[in-house]
């Protein structure tokens, strides 16, 4: 999105909401997963937004779909166990080998339910 495209979805974002919107990230570096669970949360709550946004300013509707939308709170839900592990394996202020094992329960527990 150019700056003066930004700067005028802002202003219909703060008008529509009474807050500033959040960026998005252009795109998501294949090897760092991790960027991707942040957007995906972003895009769920600004969807909204953004369509009027769109409507006011008179771009191209972003038709976000009910299933996408459906298909992206799932991923989102599904990726949140493992940027738990990632971010406490991450640690750099306490011992994390110890952590391993309990981060892969966690993780195959909340991708059975």
């Amino acid at each position: 999105m150019s700056p003066s495209a930004w700067n005028a979805y802002s202003k219909v974002y703060l008008a529509e909401t009474g807050s500033e919107p959040v960026k998005i990230a252009r795109d998501c570096i294949t090897t760092r997963w991790s960027s991707n669970l942040p957007m995906i949360e972003k895009v769920i709550h600004q969807a909204e937004q953004l369509e009027i946004a769109a409507l006011k300013l008179k771009r191209p509707a972003l038709n976000i779909a009910a299933e996408d939308k459906m298909l992206l709170e799932e991923v989102s839900e599904m990726l949140k166990p493992f940027q738990e592990a990632t971010t406490t394996l991450s640690g750099a202020k306490y011992p994390t080998a110890s952590l391993i094992v309990p981060s892969m329960v966690g993780i195959r527990r909340a991708l059975g339910k």
